[in-house]
């Protein structure tokens, strides 16, 4: 049965053919995946957040947070372990694919009946099975079947001697890794993308609307955090992310500096 203790979440879980579906939005990297498990989902010592191959963990221990939060989370895939808690799981993907069509994983766990409950779920719309606990490598190979790929915009970007690679969710400065947040690593990669223009820093608040606050006194805080971040591998990295007054900012490449 599906716990009812709140009306939103019973609604949710008894989506039906009916219901209002959101529609799909255009795929964004780093790719966000709820994970759905009592137990923790990675092996050894990962930990939920950005994973290499530009995955974005979003954990949730129980499925009436889960699917209380797809809208607010938008994940791209959802993956939910056989032994969920709170929401019964065949009545966990209807609800998933019915509302917003989003493909559903099952998490295979070691207990008793989950590869019964793991196919009844494939019968009500998930898409594959993927053992719990997984590494990131199984995780990303699994999403790759889903038939995610990267875009032209997905190619690493160099500008001097920074470079970033969207799909390994990896900026280095001459091959040294520099440690950026979800939101830090798209804000440097939209500005080396459109280098050597200035971007207006109401254009840049709206392109990282889709990781969190878009606002504009938010991008200019990342914009600092990111030059801050540079430069502690390489001050002149650093430099290179250049505040235009009153327009914006750009990276700029010192080979083509005039």
């Amino acid at each position: 049965m599906v716990v009812r203790g709140n009306s939103a979440v019973g609604e949710l879980a008894y989506a039906h053919s009916g219901a209002t579906r959101r529609a799909p939005a255009p795929t964004k990297w780093p790719l966000r995946v709820m994970v759905v498990s009592a137990e923790a989902p990675l092996i050894g010592t990962q930990k939920p957040g950005t994973l290499h191959g530009g995955l974005d963990i979003r954990p949730f221990s129980e499925g009436t947070a889960a699917l209380l939060a797809l809208s607010s989370e938008d994940p791209a895939v959802v993956v939910v372990s056989t032994d969920i808690v709170g929401v019964e799981l065949t009545r966990f993907v209807e609800a998933v694919v019915g509302w917003c069509d989003v493909p559903v994983v099952v998490g295979l766990t070691e207990g008793m009946d989950a590869s019964e409950r793991a196919f009844a779920a494939l019968g009500c719309g998930a898409r594959s099975i993927l053992h719990l606990p997984f590494t990131g490598d199984e995780l990303s190979t699994t999403v790759k079947g889903l038939g995610f790929q990267a875009g032209h915009d997905e190619q690493p970007v160099t500008v001097g001697t920074i470079t970033v690679e969207p799909l390994a969710y990896r900026a280095t400065v001459s091959g040294t890794s520099v440690n950026l947040t979800p939101r830090e690593l798209e804000l440097l990669k939209y500005l080396m993308v459109n280098s050597p223009r200035v971007v207006p820093v109401d254009e840049l608040a709206d392109a990282l609307a889709v990781y969190g606050d878009g606002s504009v006194s938010n991008a200019r805080v990342l914009v600092t955090k990111v030059r801050k971040k540079l430069s502690v591998i390489d001050a002149a990295a650093g430099e290179r992310v250049q505040t235009v007054h009153g327009l914006g900012y750009r990276v700029v490449d010192p080979s083509g500096e005039a």
